[in-house]
């Protein structure tokens, strides 16, 4: 109906404008930031908020004129924003970044969705075939992030690491979909189940995500600060309150 369209539509402004002031707060701290190291770590989940902001009007050209072209530049900014987040995390985590062809997944999607509908294969491995991407980084960055943390994880980290897991099992559940009901297109106005969750998720995830890398920013700068606070600057020895503290 008309008002359920208008609800949704002022749900995704909504999400949008939320996904933007998350954008403009970690542009507002890696400005303030002054050491360098700290801000590098910043920049790849800035970018990658850049590329899943710009990727939604892509979406919205993809319905008009622009068509296909538009689509694959969409899944791939999609796809380029994920994996760069997934390398800010690394960036906090394990301290070693990925291969540079798994940064190359976002360019690699949206050269083959541009030549397959050219060589006239099944319209399912062009619907199947971001998702299948996407179920690939999620996995890589997942067990990469998990295998690196043997000491007990925080909260937030746990929870950063949940929202890789939704969404390999999302990526996994919308695959299965596409194989074996052949439902490859999106119809707007009748979503199946699994195309809203999966449509839910790619909105609401990197907003929570970067809700949870702010917090896991500020832990970070927190305890910096404690060991600054608790070790001389010449000898990087415990002073008297890094004494007191640790008995």
């Amino acid at each position: 109906t008309m008002a359920a369209s208008s609800i949704a539509w002022v749900a995704l402004l909504a999400l949008f404008g939320l996904l933007a002031l998350a954008l403009a707060v970690l542009l507002r701290i890696a400005r303030r930031e002054r050491r360098r190291d700290e801000r590098d770590r910043l920049r790849p989940w800035i970018r990658g908020l850049w590329l899943q902001m710009l990727a939604w009007p892509a979406f919205a050209l993809a319905t008009g004129a622009a068509g296909a072209p538009a689509a694959a530049l969409a899944c791939g900014m999609l796809l380029g924003g994920y994996v760069e987040q997934g390398r800010a995390l690394e960036r906090l985590f394990v301290g070693r970044p990925s291969p540079a062809a798994v940064r190359a997944l976002g360019p690699l999607l949206v050269l083959a969705l541009m030549l397959l509908p050219g060589l006239d294969v099944d319209p399912r491995l062009t619907a199947a075939l971001p998702w299948a991407a996407a179920l690939a980084a999620a996995l890589w960055f997942g067990l990469r992030l998990h295998l690196r943390n043997t000491r007990r994880p925080s909260e937030v980290k746990r929870a950063t690491m949940v929202v890789f897991a939704v969404g390999a099992a999302i990526a996994a559940l919308r695959l299965a979909e596409i194989g074996l009901t052949g439902r490859a297109a999106w119809t707007p106005t009748a979503l199946a189940p699994i195309q809203a969750l999966a449509l839910l998720y790619v909105l609401v995830a990197p907003l929570l995500a970067s809700v949870g890398f702010l917090l896991m920013h500020q832990e970070r700068q927190r305890q910096r600060l404690e060991r600054v606070a608790a070790s001389d600057p010449l000898t990087a020895t415990f002073n008297r309150t890094g004494f007191l503290k640790h008995g």
